[in-house]
């Protein structure tokens, strides 16, 4: 199992009182935490996002993460891909209310009724929590972090191993055949996850999280407790500043070879490998630069510019920046 330290006793919680009442106080839980994840019924999405999110700086390439804040190219999903999404945000509320039911105590909003913010270098850099979570089995002394994910299939083996239901089983009943776990854990199968946790924890002070990850073929359940890790923290939380604050120049990437597997499935591919030009807008334009009040300068008119400006761009738009080599 080397370092992962699987949460057992809440997994095992879960089970017990679901099976107790068939799922009577897991739905009662769940009913109004349906109507405030917003995210799952909002209408129009703005394309772009203001800032570079947590949730994404611990990818493996930096000139990725560049181009996204820089509003190189706006992304468009199959539906499919966007169901999923929406799957992901549903299970949030799910997730919460299992917490609840076995005792928890759950805080997934401030007193103004909004998440829990993460903001750094003035907002340009940061990401919302999913929920601070009080009286966890694992932990039961101190408030830790809370972070709710769904999986393919193929990925919640990775983390949880192949054998992840039996080997369950024989935690909860020795009797069964012996069982190993067979998975690399959070920092294994998805660093991305693991750096976010860490980011979180470090802004608010807490020392531990619960990984709650659901596997969206079969509902399975995994359920990780995970320490903050303080080099970790400064090393990302330093990465996001160079992207941020990278104003001339441009990031390397991970592979110069335009078929190298991650590079294929990027959404930026065409524009670093091929040519193809940059949206046209403010963030694409030599001549806008980040400063550390959070906001956006264009040098041309030695102006601040707020992000509608930002996405309309101007005719002395310059096309000067290198978005590929």
């Amino acid at each position: 199992m080397g370092n992962v330290v699987l949460a057992l006793q809440t997994l095992a919680k879960i089970d017990e009182m679901v099976y107790a009442d068939q799922g009577a106080a897991f739905r009662q839980h769940l009913k109004p935490l349906m109507m405030e994840a917003s995210d799952a019924y909002e209408g129009q999405k703005d394309p772009f996002r203001s800032h570079l999110g947590g949730s994404m700086i611990g990818r493996e390439c930096p000139r990725q993460l560049w181009y996204n804040f820089r509003w190189a190219k706006a992304p468009m999903f199959p539906g499919q891909i966007i169901r999923l999404f929406n799957r992901g945000h549903l299970e949030e509320p799910r997730l919460v209310a299992l917490m609840l039911m076995i005792g928890c105590e759950v805080w997934c909003q401030d007193e103004n009724g909004s998440q829990f913010k993460v903001s750094y270098y003035g907002g340009h850099f940061g990401s919302a929590i999913d929920a601070v979570i009080n009286g966890c089995i694992e932990v039961p002394d101190q408030p830790i972090l809370g972070e709710f994910k769904t999986h393919s299939d193929k990925y919640f083996k990775e983390m949880a191993g192949s054998n992840w239901k039996k080997y369950l089983a024989y935690t909860q009943d020795p009797s069964l055949p012996a069982e190993r776990f067979e998975g690399g854990g959070v920092k294994v199968a998805k660093f991305e996850h693991y750096v976010q946790m860490v980011l979180y924890m470090g802004y608010y002070s807490l020392k531990k999280a619960i990984y709650l990850a659901v596997n969206k073929d079969n509902d399975l359940l995994y359920a990780e407790i995970v320490d903050f890790d303080q080099a970790i923290y400064d090393m990302y939380v330093g990465r996001a500043g160079k992207i941020v604050f990278m104003n001339t120049g441009i990031p390397a990437r991970i592979s110069e070879n335009s078929g190298f597997f991650k590079c294929k499935f990027c959404d930026f591919k065409d524009i670093c490998h091929r040519g193809e030009p940059p949206a046209r807008n403010c963030r694409t334009c030599a001549a806008s630069c980040t400063v550390d009040t959070g906001e956006w300068q264009c040098i041309t008119f030695e102006k601040y510019i707020d992000k509608k400006t930002q996405m309309a761009g101007c005719p002395e738009y310059d096309r000067k920046m290198e978005f590929k080599d």
